[in-house]
């Protein structure tokens, strides 16, 4: 038995040196650890005429020791002065394994704080895997986000098609960021914002019968369910209705935020999809996929009889004009994208700026004046604004590129990778196969890109100083200062991505964003609900992929 143990720890030791050459996948090492089990028990059985049980538990013992002694192996060698990232500094959980980052985001939520602290201990290169490198400099922006392609992070979704996002091949991703970059050209825009108004008059409607003289308004929910509706109209020209339910019903914004929280998670060890892809999908998911399935179906054969129709969908199954055709797989998950990426970020970013300018009268009433110039009469079935003009107002826009600053969207930092050669990143090399990012919630709060008042919100940072010191004078608060308004590095400002994958979508998210920003600033007076706790709602986000935190309520009334 003690010969065999040494085997063991003998094979586990080559084996390990096999799998720094040639990564196998999860599903032919499970095979190959069931293989050997059986093995040895047959052997056991045959030869040395054992016993079944006996048998069984030397094949247990000898696997728990192969593996155990594997895994011995490679953290011994990913905590060695030998690893090609020695080199850079730290936390040691993280370069062992990446389950240490798969805690910080399912169990904790705090991914982003994690880095932000490892950021501040190591300095500006901070290891946080074993082959992953974080960059807090936004002069890596453009050789990482130009020059590398996207990392094995997007294989960790398990799923039938890629998505336009997790493509990886640079050439596939091209031909589909083509048709997406027609759907949401500066006319579909245009359409899209008629959309949008007619929404948004529905919004209003909903949140002057919801409130009362002394009840607070769940702000939280009503612009989260406006985002849903307005997505199903740009997206699929129509299809939810959950302001008029009062509630999602069907599951769909849990089960697709659920979906994206456990692929971020596993996209820390996307050699886990071939795993996942084995469970079963049910409930709201298969829901889902037959609401979306149907939408391609109703699309292609209003495609075949020339009737148009203006939404995302449409354009990307829209062959004419010689778009990348579209399985009807890779439609369902671009359905997904066109869900998740037309809520989330606007949502957060509204409750960003709606959280602040409610404890902030000063900033609000600043932003009333403002977005009132662009309001004509209201009517009942959309709201009277010059979308136009509301683009160019310069303290709405400063208002939400704060938004996006204090609580950006994709707060790790898009992952890329190094290709076989490697890479020279501000001067260093980059072993290959090295995963590379940059931590834009890091970045965007270092006192060093955004001045020693970085953790604040404050608008007038986007403005002129004359700007700022009216400002400084309203306020009379003497930490405000100038000087502590400096620097404002717009280099180091990154909400949409960078690079050849940077966000498709940024303009049509700014001018949602904006309209439904302004038009319930225009609508209602505002102030925080009684009793707010503003430390207690701020340490209640949670970052998993999408950002959670506790329900916004805020006391209303008519202007």
């Amino acid at each position: 038995m003690y010969s065999l143990i040494l085997v063991a720890i003998g094979l586990a030791l080559i084996t390990h040196a096999v799998f720094r050459w040639m990564e196998p996948s999860a599903l032919l090492v499970i095979a190959n650890a069931a293989m050997t089990f059986l093995a040895v028990a047959v052997h056991a059985i045959a030869f040395s005429e054992t016993a079944l049980f006996v048998a069984l538990l030397r094949a247990v013992v000898l696997n728990t020791v192969f593996f155990a002694s594997l895994v011995a192996s490679i953290a011994v060698y990913r905590l060695s002065p030998w690893h090609p990232l020695a080199r850079f500094p730290g936390p040691a959980w993280a370069a062992m394994s990446k389950w240490w980052m798969v805690h910080c985001i399912l169990i904790k939520g705090g991914r982003h704080l994690e880095m932000q602290r490892a950021h501040r201990q190591y300095g500006t290169w901070v290891r946080l895997g074993p082959n992953e490198l974080s960059v807090n400099d936004p002069t890596a922006i453009a050789p990482i986000y130009t020059q590398l392609n996207r990392s094995n992070f997007h294989k960790g979704a398990p799923a039938k098609a890629d998505t336009m996002i997790t493509v990886i091949d640079r050439q596939r991703h091209a031909e589909r960021r083509r048709t997406w970059t027609t759907a949401l050209s500066t006319k579909a825009n245009e359409i899209y914002g008629i959309y949008a108004k007619r929404r948004l008059a529905e919004l209003l409607h909903h949140i002057d019968r919801s409130r009362s003289k002394d009840a607070p308004v769940d702000i939280d929910r009503w612009v989260n369910l406006f985002f849903v509706d307005l997505a199903g109209d740009i997206g699929f020209s129509g299809g939810f209705e959950t302001m008029k339910d009062g509630h999602d019903k069907d599951g769909w914004m849990e089960m697709l935020g659920m979906g994206v929280r456990f692929v971020t998670a596993m996209g820390q060890v996307p050699w886990m999809r071939d795993i996942l892809q084995l469970l079963p999908q049910r409930g709201p998911i298969e829901t889902f996929h037959s609401f979306v399935e149907a939408k391609v179906r109703q699309i292609r054969e209003e495609h075949k009889t020339k009737s148009m129709r203006v939404d995302i969908m449409g354009t990307l199954l829209d062959e004419s004009a010689g778009a990348a055709r579209l399985s009807t797989d890779e439609a369902v998950a671009d359905a997904g994208l066109i869900i998740v990426g037309a809520t989330d970020t606007s949502v957060q970013t509204v409750l960003t700026a709606l959280r602040f300018l409610a404890a902030d009268p000063y900033r609000l009433r600043k932003l009333q004046r403002e977005v009132d110039t662009v309001f004509g009469t209201e009517h009942d079935d959309e709201i009277a604004v010059n979308i136009s003009e509301l683009l160019k107002l310069p303290y709405l826009n400063a208002c939400i590129n704060e938004s996006f600053r204090i609580l950006p969207p994709g707060p790790a930092g898009p992952a890329r990778v190094t290709g076989p050669e490697g890479a020279v990143i501000l001067g260093r090399w980059i072993p290959p196969h090295t995963t590379i990012h940059v931590p834009v919630y890091t970045m965007h709060r270092d006192p060093a890109n955004f001045g020693p008042l970085a953790e604040l919100y404050i608008p007038e940072r986007w403005l002129s100083e004359a700007e700022q010191t009216e400002m400084i004078t309203a306020t009379d608060d003497p930490c405000l200062t100038l000087s502590a308004l400096t620097p404002c590095n717009r280099q180091a400002f990154m909400p949409f991505s960078a690079g050849y994958a940077n966000c498709v979508g940024r303009a049509l998210g700014l001018q949602n964003v904006k309209l439904t920003l302004a038009s319930i600033a225009h609508r209602f007076a505002m102030s925080s609900e009684r009793g707010f706790d503003p430390a207690m709602y701020d340490a209640s986000y949670r970052e998993y992929g999408l950002w959670t935190h506790d329900p916004l309520r805020l006391q209303l009334s008519s202007r």
